[in-house]
């Protein structure tokens, strides 16, 4: 979505609940120029003499706001939160199971956090760190492979493999798995890499996800 189109449904929202749904997946949104459209809906109004629907849009740039600084300071918690975890990991005498124990915070934030430390100590230029970071990062993302569903591990298989002979073999070797399971999980992956911008990876999953589609018509 635009920024104006996100603007419109958030000044569509009927409850509050709906507005926090809303702020909460299109945080990236709330930037300057969403605020400056506000404002000038906001004034348009006033203008118009229709001071209703004015108050109306201050209290609810007010809300956004201050579910905006809510949804950030959560952020900051849990960012400092995968911080303290990774520091102890990469402390720990066993990686690999320091890792395995604390399975349920390796997650995005996680990584980011992860990232950033990575190229910190390159930056540093402290190879031996970024080295030990490195492999932990390898460690952590084989970990979650294990334990993804069924049709998320087939899809990574999928990715690494050079479309369309290496995919096809795949596909061929295990027809079992292509089922409705499969292309749902490909479609929500899709969309999630579609709103992070990554147009190479979207293109090559959907050559992937046409593939299989033939297979099995």
């Amino acid at each position: 979505m635009t920024r104006e189109e996100f603007l419109e449904k958030v000044m569509g929202c009927e409850s509050d609940a709906e507005v926090e749904a809303l702020i909460a997946v299109g945080r990236a949104m709330l930037d300057y120029q969403f605020f400056r459209s506000l404002t000038s809906r906001i004034e348009a109004y006033e203008g118009e003499g229709n001071t209703e629907q004015a108050q109306r849009l201050k209290r609810l740039r007010s809300r956004i706001l201050e579910m905006r600084d809510k949804l950030d300071a959560r952020s900051r918690a849990i960012l400092q939160e995968r911080a303290n975890l990774l520091q102890r990991i990469f402390e720990s005498e066993d990686v690999e199971e320091a890792l395995r124990e604390h399975v349920g915070g390796i997650d995005e934030a996680f990584f980011a956090v992860l990232s950033a430390n990575i190229e910190h100590a390159e930056a540093e230029g402290d190879k031996e760190a970024a080295r030990r970071l490195k492999r932990l990062a390898d460690l952590a993302f084989q970990l979650l492979q294990e334990s993804a569903p069924r049709p998320i591990r087939f899809i990574n298989q999928l990715m690494q493999a050079q479309y369309p002979r290496e995919t096809k073999k795949l596909l061929e070797e295990n027809i079992e798995q292509v089922d409705n399971a499969l292309f749902r999980a490909m479609d929500l992956i899709i969309q999630t890499l579609n709103r992070r911008g990554e147009k190479k990876t979207v293109r090559q999953l959907r050559e992937i996800r046409d593939q299989a589609k033939a297979m099995v018509q």
